[in-house]
């Protein structure tokens, strides 16, 4: 899989982030004493994981901007609660900030999808922007990898399609994983296993489809 998709690429630049007019509570003297942690500087951290796993979780390019801006304001709002560890602190970022896309993401297809309704991406990912270098069979070799990636990614359900990006796509650890998602570890490596099962059977499909067209 890492050959196959081992050229997916961050976008070039962030989305323009409209801000909601939202104010800082003022902290407490016990919480000034705390660390902070500055918007912008999270912002800048974070857009790219937050970009990446609306995608891979099938937010449609027609509400992929509307999400976006969403999560940030949310994050806005409870960015002064939030205490950076001492270490690990980029997971930790990440696993908080997609405590919050998790949220978003679900209170947003019940509001404006039919529960009957799939999400769908179609076959231009975000990440794959193409360097200036590039050649025309480089960027349709990857934009073919993408449209593999995340047409195998909606064989699974939102579950497992929420542990396996996090965990084979972005990297995290099993248990961070299952801090994001509020599992137990026993059953974020159980279902994870499951997940890695599943994915690996519908690109195995695929492969032999592909074969077969080819005959």
């Amino acid at each position: 899989m890492q050959k196959l998709f081992g050229h997916v690429m961050a976008p070039a630049g962030p989305p323009t982030l409209v801000e909601d007019g939202t104010s800082y509570r003022r902290p407490s003297a016990s919480e000034a004493a705390l660390p902070t942690v500055s918007f912008d500087e999270f912002y800048r951290k974070t857009w790219r994981f937050v970009l990446r796993c609306l995608g891979r979780l099938g937010v449609p390019p027609s509400a992929l901007d509307d999400v976006f801006q969403e999560v940030f304001l949310v994050v806005h709002r409870r960015l002064p609660d939030y205490q950076p560890p001492l270490e690990n602190e980029e997971q930790a970022e990440r696993v908080w900030v997609f405590q919050i896309l998790r949220f978003v993401l679900r209170s947003h297809r019940r509001q404006h999808f039919r529960k009957e309704a799939v999400f769908r991406s179609d076959s231009t990912d975000l990440e794959s922007v193409a360097a200036a270098t590039d050649t025309p069979h480089v960027i349709a070799e990857r934009s073919e990898r993408v449209r593999l990636l995340y047409e195998l990614l909606a064989t699974l359900d939102d579950g497992k399609r929420e542990l396996f990006v996090l965990v084979e796509l972005e990297g995290l650890s099993v248990r961070d994983a299952a801090s994001a998602l509020g599992l137990n570890e026993r059953t974020a490596y159980s279902r994870h296993n499951a997940a890695r099962a599943e994915f690996n059977k519908a690109f195995e499909r695929s492969r032999v489809r592909d074969e077969w067209r080819l005959k």
